[in-house]
């Protein structure tokens, strides 16, 4: 299992529909060191994904229209995405 103990120049996205929360997330992971990209939707975290390569996806998994199961089972599908670590949350 890959770690993630150094936060420098590390890039995770951030898929929550609840904008607080993306917030909250996203500062804490900031504080942390890492940079932050956020989504709103699966259909935005999916075009997000094909302009970065993250080295984490954390997932909320109750989303309208598309839920965080499906959009793991689609960062799966694309190959470049395989080895991506998701942190699915509810």
């Amino acid at each position: 299992m890959r770690r993630l103990d150094d936060a420098s120049g590390k890039r995770i996205l951030v898929v929550d529909d609840d904008r607080n929360l993306r917030k909250i997330i996203q500062t804490n992971l900031e504080l942390a060191g890492y940079d932050v990209t956020t989504a709103a939707s699966g259909d935005e975290a999916m075009r997000v994904l094909d302009a970065m390569q993250p080295d984490l996806v954390v997932l909320d998994v109750m989303m309208p229209l598309m839920d965080g199961y499906e959009v793991a089972r689609r960062i799966r599908r694309h190959p470049s995405n395989t080895h991506v670590p998701i942190i699915m949350l509810t």
